[in-house]
Parts: structure tokens; C-alpha cells; sequence
């Protein structure tokens, strides 16, 4: 995952800057299918299962990390930090 405190200096000498909070990003991600039971809550509603990737997941923020990088991998000076751009 990149450390934040490496961003400034692999940007730095840009002229132009840009942030985008990508919102509930974390939700737009679905989960696996064999996936999904990991995720239930018993409620007095019954069990709720996770369709999408929860945020309080242990391993939520280095997924997001892992898709956002993936997603912007070929574009130069472009840097993410879990769900920001």
C-alpha cells in the first residue's frame, strides 16, 4: 500500500493538483460469492449477509488500495491512498 507520507515527494514539481474522494467507493465493489457468508450479522430481523465489501472488513482498505492502483496503473503522476485519488 503506499504510505502517505511518499505522495508529496512523488508529485512534487507538478503544476497542476487534483483530489477525488471516491464516494462509498467501498460499496461499490462486490464481494465473491463464496465470500458472502463471512459477512452475515444475526439480527432479530434474521441473518443479513454483505453483498458488497464492507468497510469495517480487516482486509477492506488494501482491497480498495489493490483496485484503485490496479484501475490507475498506466496513467504517470497519478497516486491513490485507500479510497482518494
Amino acid at each position: 500500500m503506499t504510505r502517505k507520507k511518499y505522495i508529496p515527494n512523488a508529485i512534487s514539481g507538478a503544476y497542476w493538483f487534483s483530489t477525488v474522494d471516491r464516494t462509498s467507493a467501498y460499496y461499490q465493489v462486490r464481494m465473491h460469492e463464496e465470500d458472502i457468508k463471512f459477512t452475515a450479522l444475526q439480527t432479530s430481523n434474521g441473518l443479513l449477509e454483505y453483498l458488497e465489501l464492507p468497510m469495517r472488513a480487516c482486509n477492506a482498505p488494501a482491497a480498495m488500495h489493490r483496485l484503485t492502483s490496479k484501475f490507475f496503473r498506466g496513467l504517470e503522476n497519478t497516486k491513490s491512498f485507500y479510497d482518494d485519488i
